[in-house]
C-alpha cells in the first residue's frame, strides 16, 4: 500500500444513503472502493467463497437457474441465528479485506474513499486515516429500508438492530454527513468536506 495514500472510510447504517454519498464524491473525482461490491464479487458462481457458503448453508440458498447466491435467503438465516452469522463472517471478511488491500495498492490518486458498512465491527477502522459517517434519524432509515427492500417493519427493525449501535458508530466519526434533508443539502456537505479535506 502506498505510504502517502490518504484513506477515508465511509460508513453508516443500512439505508442511510452511503451509495448516494459515495456517488457524489465520485462525481468530484475521488476514487471509490466499495466493499459491498467486493462482497458480491467473491460469492459469484465458481468463487471459493460460494462453495464454502454452500457447505454450511446448503444448496437452497442458490438460484437453481443462474447458480447465483440468493442473498435475501441467506440474510434471513443469519439474522435469525448469530452462530450462522459468525460462520458467514469468518468466510467473507478475510476475503473482502484481502481484495480491498489489492485495490488499495492500485489506486492512482493520493486520496481514496473506502465504503465499509461494518467499519467499526470488522476492525477495518485500523487502516483508515479519516472516518466519515453517513447518518439520518432512525425512523427515516427504517422507512428507506422498508421501501428499498420491500420488507415489513419487523424485518427492517431486526436488520437495523443487528448492526452496531448508532451512537457507537457516531463516536468513531471524524465528520458526519446528514442525509435527512434533500440531495442539494447532502452535496453541499460533501463539497465542504472535499474543499477542507481533499
Amino acid at each position: 500500500m502506498k505510504n502517502n495514500l490518504f484513506k477515508i472510510g465511509l460508513t453508516g447504517g443500512i439505508a442511510t444513503g452511503k451509495t448516494t454519498v459515495a456517488n457524489m464524491f465520485s462525481s468530484l473525482g475521488i476514487e471509490i472502493i466499495d466493499t459491498d461490491k467486493i462482497a458480491r464479487e467473491i460469492v459469484m458462481p465458481g468463487q471459493p467463497a460460494l462453495e464454502s457458503i454452500i457447505k454450511i448453508f446448503g444448496k437452497d440458498i442458490i438460484d437453481q437457474i443462474s447458480g447465483k447466491l440468493e442473498r435475501h435467503k441467506l440474510r434471513k438465516i443469519i439474522f435469525d441465528n448469530n452462530i450462522y452469522k459468525k460462520k458467514l463472517e469468518s468466510i467473507l471478511h478475510p476475503l473482502i479485506r484481502e481484495k480491498t488491500l489489492f485495490y488499495l495498492n492500485n489506486v492512482k490518486s493520493r486520496n481514496v474513499i473506502i465504503i465499509v458498512p461494518l467499519l467499526v465491527e470488522t476492525g477495518f477502522i485500523k487502516i483508515i486515516d479519516y472516518v466519515i459517517v453517513v447518518d439520518c434519524p432512525k425512523d427515516l432509515q427504517l422507512k428507506r429500508l422498508i421501501d428499498r427492500d420491500k420488507i415489513n417493519k419487523e424485518d427492517a427493525e431486526k436488520i437495523i438492530m443487528a448492526q452496531v449501535d448508532r451512537k457507537d458508530r457516531l463516536k468513531k466519526a471524524d465528520i458526519v454527513i446528514d442525509t435527512s434533508k434533500n440531495l442539494e443539502s447532502v452535496m453541499n456537505q460533501i463539497k465542504g468536506i472535499y474543499r477542507n479535506l481533499i
